[in-house]
């Protein structure tokens, strides 16, 4: 009873602090009225998808049915696929469905807030769980959430929060069952992880095999070698065992989006040379200053700053050290940080750790697995604060609430400097609250246009188009379809620039690539340019700007069929030479109608043709051409394409995620 009591002490002081350190160190965002919304990846990702999730969970609720693909995700994508990575399927989010466009600000900016307090409570629970000292540990909770990885990273990209609450969960589950045989909480906690992001779960995972290693070594340190890499082996795989089976448990989620993670651009290249070159396993000295200077606040010209931790962490490292070897405190637990400690330093200078990080993906530099550091590092000012005040202090009492004390004011320290000076740049790099609905609003819920269906719509800010029910073209996810990768990579004027991985912003106003695309309207801003036969069809005011909507008169249908010589030999070079003679040569499908996962159309055909679906090819379509099934292929442009024998057609396209 008494050790109940002093836990809940633990945590009130724990909510008590945090709450404390939020309204200071977030000064600069209240009394600027800004929101958790950044002005790049957060307006054109984070925050349109944590609105999708929202309403795709009411339509759940009203329909009981999960649609697998969306026409307003870029130009058609499967929706678990494309939004795994936002967190589609993360058990918090459920807290989206109260979301809308009025309080979706300050909803978004409630869960950056709850994830990071339960970022603290999960390693609250693995800290007493490892009988660390009770009184210190909802100190050390703050060194571990609180770092340029949460103040930064987190802040620009919520989700990446999400790791930050199961990992403790996963290191409490393995000690769960190395220590006790209960196998019940991995299989939980890897079902939740998985459901959160496969992504990142891939980061923890890793981690997880030398922390296996290092823990059963000493659990097991009285055994002879030989038995103890036995018990070892036979540990780390039963535990294994465990994580996989509540992987499969989440099965329906989990396909979709590593299918889609895998065939993405983000899967990695040759595995095996990557692992075998030398150079990626010898430190750099870039890697090793950054790290060296990692507890200084600063922010580069929007350079990611994923490393700064708070300086008490790294002076207790620096005291571990000379406990350790200096005064000879080698106990097991000291020991395990010393490995700790170093394996992470070491991996951090090396290039292979964040390739490996990053899924095998050679020039990528972010070091988002850096949490898992700060977490360890956080064990050691525990460990490191309770050893000093045991071995020297008078009164302990104290010195326990001045340790914890100092740990507070670092962290408020360094997130207030961050955000109020130091990073006054990435400060005002986050939108107004009352402006960010411009953001995510469209000039076509101003108009006419709203109702007209199975149309796109060119000219706004990426994915906007899905969280304001109509078809877009312009899009900017994290995981696509390849070959709408492949469809923005054509585009001549944004490959030149370098600047098309994940992401399309129209099709650079040709009206060849517009129509087959079913572009029927274009909005208009700023004299901006678009093609001259275009007409004007009305004048919108949004957020007290004039917006003009042009309609394409030569647009095609989702569906239409060119005849097979035609397409055999000339038409994708029509296609991509921009000849408009490709538009009047197409066979318009009829009655195209778009409902969940299934596209239906009639078309009349005087010759064998080739029917292409402006939509990107995926092996998720089946379809049939009068009942009866046909073989569906990639076609020139990157468009679905099915063969059809001349005559009137009815065909059917049918979506599934598992195919």
């Amino acid at each position: 009873m008494e050790r109940r009591k002093f836990r809940l002490k633990g945590i009130l002081l724990y909510s008590l602090l945090f709450l404390v350190a939020c309204l200071i160190i977030f000064i600069p965002f209240y009394s600027r009225s800004l929101s958790t919304v950044w002005e790049i990846d957060g307006v054109g990702q984070y925050y349109p998808a944590f609105l999708y999730i929202g309403q795709y969970i009411r339509d759940f609720l009203s329909t009981g049915k999960f649609a697998s693909f969306d026409l307003r995700i870029a130009m058609g994508e499967d929706v678990f696929s494309a939004l795994n990575y936002y967190g589609l399927g993360d058990p918090l989010n459920i807290i989206a469905v109260f979301s809308n466009k009025s309080n979706g600000v300050a909803l978004f900016s409630f869960m950056f807030f709850l994830r990071l307090y339960l970022a603290g409570l999960a390693f609250i629970l693995y800290a007493k769980y490892m009988k660390l000292n009770e009184k210190l540990i909802p100190y050390g909770a703050f060194v571990y959430i609180c770092s340029g990885y949460t103040f930064c990273a987190c802040m620009m990209y919520i989700q990446f929060l999400s790791p930050l609450i199961f990992f403790p969960l996963l290191l409490l589950a393995c000690e769960k069952f190395f220590k006790e045989r209960k196998w019940l909480l991995m299989v939980i906690v890897g079902a939740y992880a998985s459901l959160c992001t496969m992504y990142l779960f891939y980061y923890a995972a890793l981690f997880l095999v030398p922390y296996a290693l290092i823990r059963t070594w000493f659990i097991h340190s009285d055994k002879a070698v030989a038995k103890k890499i036995i018990s070892m082996v036979l540990d780390c795989a039963m535990c294994a065992l465990a994580a996989i089976i509540g992987i499969v448990v989440t099965f329906p989620v989990l396909y979709p989006s590593l299918k889609g993670m895998l065939i993405s651009e983000r899967a990695g290249g040759d595995i095996a040379k990557i692992l075998l070159s030398p150079t990626n396993y010898r430190p750099r000295r870039h890697n090793t200053i950054q790290f060296i200077k990692g507890f200084l606040p600063t922010y580069d010209d929007g350079v990611f700053f994923f490393h700064e931790i708070p300086v008490i962490a790294y002076i207790a490292v620096i005291l571990l050290f000379v406990s350790f070897f200096v005064f000879k405190n080698k106990t097991n637990r000291n020991k395990q940080l010393i490995i700790a400690v170093i394996v992470g330093c070491l991996l951090y200078t090396m290039p292979i750790t964040n390739i490996v990080f990053s899924g095998f993906v050679e020039g990528f530099s972010y070091d988002r697995w850096i949490f898992m550091l700060e977490f360890v590092f956080a064990i050691v000012f525990i460990q490191v604060a309770e050893d000093l005040i045991e071995l020297k202090a008078v009164n302990k009492e104290r010195a326990y609430n001045l340790t914890g004390l100092a740990a507070i004011a670092n962290v408020i320290i360094i997130g207030f400097i961050l955000y109020e000076f130091a990073g006054a740049d990435f400060r005002n790099a986050f939108i107004k609250n009352d402006e960010v609905g411009k953001y995510v609003d469209s000039p076509v819920n101003y108009s006419e246009t709203s109702n007209d269906s199975l149309t796109n719509i060119n000219g706004r800010p990426e994915n906007v188009q899905m969280i304001n029910d109509y078809y877009g073209l312009t899009f900017w996810l994290s995981v696509v379809n390849p070959n709408m990768q492949k469809i923005a990579d054509k585009l001549p004027i944004l490959n030149s620039q370098g600047f098309v991985d994940q992401r399309m912003f129209g099709l650079e106003n040709s009206k060849v690539r517009e129509s087959l695309a079913g572009v029927k309207y274009y909005l208009r801003h700023d004299n901006e340019n678009f093609p001259d036969s275009y007409v004007l069809k009305e004048k919108v005011d949004f957020y007290g700007e004039e917006w003009e909507i042009y309609e394409n008169p030569d647009v095609l249908p989702l569906c239409f069929a060119y005849e097979k010589n035609f397409y055999n030999n000339d038409f994708e070079k029509a296609y991509y030479d921009e000849d408009e003679e490709v538009i009047k040569k197409a066979v318009k499908a009829e009655n195209v109608t778009y409902s969940d996962d299934l596209i239906t159309c009639n078309i009349n055909l005087d010759k064998d043709s080739v029917v292409l679906l402006s939509i990107p090819y995926s092996d998720g379509w089946s379809v049939t051409i009068d009942d009866t099934p046909v073989k569906v292929y990639n076609s020139s442009i990157y468009y679905i394409a099915v063969d059809a024998i001349k005559g009137s057609h009815t065909i059917r396209y049918s979506y599934s995620a598992y195919r």
